[in-house]
């Protein structure tokens, strides 16, 4: 099987870690310091350990949380399609991480629902200094990833504390896998029970646990979409070639000049199917939309009728207080009953023709008018006139024709 290597970059070291059919072949680390940078201390790294030159040796990089930031993403634009994602997120990296100054490169996106999406973001220095490394040192360079992705391979446990230099990463895993991640100030960390170095890392010793990310970073999948994959090393020695190759070239490049003559309408049919299912992921947005904007007219229309009641209301008791008030001591008020148009209200007093009058003062009601015949009573030994007054209200427009009222 093809010797696999595992490259963990942190703030204060490389480690290295060589694994062939899952078993460590070998493990070292290089401090890394003002005087030793990290390309220094990288070759001085992949100098110590032997690399054949057949088959290539494979590296992936794993950079620790002092240079990546890992996030899940969840107001990105609402379609599960990994690379127009990871499109979005690349070409505004400074709105979802922390550039401090030093340009990212960002990963693919791993999606979890329709604008949810795990995205991680590197330091561009970083990613340059180790595809220069790798190309120095003649080995292949897979892909860089965050640490975080990857150190759940080599420990065990739920939940993993990882400090990388002033950077403590609070890390939970499902299965090795990435499920959550969060960076918090040295210090602040939760306490809890330290994770459990894999079975194959115990060999290395008390400091196994070190070389996690390392491990983790040489097991990674060739297909894990929170990767920067910066293409093979150049400068590659060039063996000679065989008839057979040759034979062999020649077929892909006539393979190649048929493709080149079918790619304008391959590439026509995939845009087409990308289009189509991008407008099938807007048709769906849509449609939510013109629901919420048909619950929000009626909200509204709710809304209205509720201030046009308010507006139409009237109290009673203020209504009773006016009429009172313009009474005279004398008057008697027997009865009041109102209607959405008006009222009416029974009075005994000296002289029916008064009431009238004082009652076009009351700023609540209109026109007040008497209705029906006017009878004398006594009351208390006085004779008062029983009359009933028909009002409206201010807001109640009466409709005159000649010769009368209707």
């Amino acid at each position: 099987m093809t010797l696999r290597i595992g490259l963990a970059v942190s703030s204060d070291a490389v480690r290295i870690v060589g694994v062939r059919d899952g078993a460590v072949l070998w493990a070292g680390e290089s401090p890394i310091d003002n005087a030793t940078p990290l390309e220094i201390a990288g070759s001085r790294l992949l100098g110590t350990v032997r690399i054949p030159r057949w088959p290539r040796a494979h590296v992936v990089v794993a950079v620790g949380p002092a240079q990546a930031q890992t996030k899940r993403l969840a107001a990105l634009p609402p379609v599960r399609d990994a690379k127009l994602l990871a499109r979005v997120v690349s070409e505004s990296a400074g709105r979802f991480f922390l550039r401090n100054g030093i340009p990212l490169v960002t990963t693919g996106a791993r999606v979890m629902g329709p604008g949810d999406a795990w995205v991680g973001a590197l330091d561009e220095p970083v990613v340059g200094a180790v595809a220069a490394l790798c190309r120095r040192h003649r080995v292949v360079l897979d892909a860089v990833v965050p640490s975080v992705v990857v150190v759940g391979r080599g420990l065990q446990g739920e939940r993993i504390v990882w400090r990388d230099g002033d950077v403590v990463a609070e890390i939970t895993t499902e299965q090795g896998a990435l499920t959550g991640v969060r960076r918090v100030p040295m210090g602040l960390e939760r306490e809890g029970a330290p994770p459990q170095v894999a079975e194959v890392l115990r060999a290395l010793g008390e400091d196994a646990w070190r070389y996690a990310d390392a491990y983790g970073a040489a097991l990674a999948a060739g297909d894990e979409p929170l990767a920067i994959r910066p293409g093979r090393a150049q400068g590659d020695t060039i063996p000679p070639v065989a008839r057979w190759r040759l034979a062999v070239a020649g077929s892909a490049v006539a393979l190649a000049l048929a493709a080149a003559a079918l790619a304008p309408a391959l590439a026509a049919r995939r845009a087409r199917r990308e289009a189509v299912g991008t407008l099938a992921a807007l048709a769906v947005a849509r449609r939510v939309t013109v629901r919420d904007e048909s619950n929000l007219r009626k909200v509204s229309g709710a809304l209205d009728e509720v201030a046009a009641f308010e507006g139409r209301r009237r109290s009673p008791t203020l209504l009773l207080g006016a009429v009172v008030g313009a009474l005279p001591e004398s008057a008697i008020l027997v009865a009041l009953r109102a209607d959405s148009a008006g009222g009416n209200l029974v009075l005994l007093a000296p002289r029916a023709g008064d009431m009238v009058t004082r009652l076009e003062r009351v700023a609540g009601i209109a026109v007040p008018q008497i209705v029906g015949p006017v009878t004398r009573e006594s009351v208390g030994g006085r004779e008062l006139d029983r009359v009933t007054v028909r009002f409206h209200w201010p807001d109640t427009r009466i409709t005159r024709r000649a010769g009368g009222a209707r």
